[in-house]
């Protein structure tokens, strides 16, 4: 298929999706054979993405679990789609593979798209904060800087206690975070 073949069956998805016609067993190949194939211009892999992004709830689970397979540059032009969903799976296998991921690069686009992601991530960057593997941890702490205490701060300011505290102080600076902490009271 050519360029511009992909162009008009892509535009006629579009135009299905926007009617509410489920997508086919047969355009979801389709749309993964874009993903996957070479020389493919990447608005159209964007394009993809934003199709399979905004399917129901089958068609996106196959997509989460077909994500890791995807090369390096398609799961770049990826994330920052993903991270404007609003549901968790897409931000639980995101903390998966940045836990799991050997590429920096990769790494440092996941934590710059989730800290700029309008979902309330704050809670599960929390509970990630005492994750023993040193690098997944290293990069949390990275994510939380990212965020910022403008962003966490609410939800650090809600708990009793704040697990990891010595963390958000090296991170935040001691006295900013014991400020944050004694508006609570």
């Amino acid at each position: 298929m050519t360029d511009p073949t992909y162009r008009q069956r892509l535009l006629a998805l579009d135009q299905a999706q926007y009617q509410g016609e489920p997508l086919s067993d047969v355009d979801e190949a389709f749309l993964y054979t874009i993903l996957n194939a070479d020389a493919i211009p990447d608005a159209l892999r964007v394009r993809v993405g934003l199709l399979l992004t905004c399917e129901e709830d089958p068609v996106l689970e196959r997509f989460l679990a077909a994500f890791p397979g995807f090369s390096l540059n398609v799961k770049k032009l990826l994330v920052p789609l993903l991270c404007g969903l609003d549901i968790y799976p897409p931000y639980k296998m995101l903390f998966e593979l940045l836990k799991s991921t050997l590429d920096e690069n990769l790494a440092d686009w996941i934590i710059l798209s989730m800290s700029k992601s309008q979902y309330p991530l704050a809670m599960p960057v929390i509970f990630y904060v005492g994750d023993p593997d040193v690098l997944f941890h290293r990069r949390i702490k990275r994510l939380l800087a990212k965020m910022g205490l403008k962003k966490l701060g609410p939800f650090l300011a809600m708990m009793p206690e704040v697990p990891h505290a010595q963390v958000y102080e090296e991170i935040f600076g001691d006295l900013a975070f014991r400020r944050l902490r004694s508006r609570k009271k």
